[in-house]
């Protein structure tokens, strides 16, 4: 069993890449690639994302306006928080 991130992250190419079809034309060279080096950067970003958002949650639930400037300007460029952000709003309304 993994402990790390990291087991996973080295893991991915092996289990996913005979599974995975990229779009043509794409961004990504090939699945491997992407597995290998863009999908962990994606991973490790969102998790710090995450990790501000939910630092910032309780202070915008709690009626902080900069908080809440804060969390809808990380939910404008991330979706998860975005929809977090949202029901912030018809909370407050």
């Amino acid at each position: 069993m993994a402990r790390q991130p990291e087991d996973v992250f080295d893991a991915l190419p092996y289990v996913l890449n005979h599974r995975l079809v990229l779009k043509e034309g794409g961004r990504y060279p090939n699945t491997f690639t992407f597995l290998s080096l863009y999908l962990p950067a994606m991973i490790r970003t969102s998790g710090e994302t995450w990790a501000k958002a939910a630092l910032l949650l309780p202070k915008a639930l709690r009626g902080d306006r900069e908080a809440l400037d804060a969390l809808l300007n990380i939910a404008s460029k991330d979706q998860a928080v975005s929809v977090i952000a949202a029901n912030i709003r018809r909370m407050a309304a």
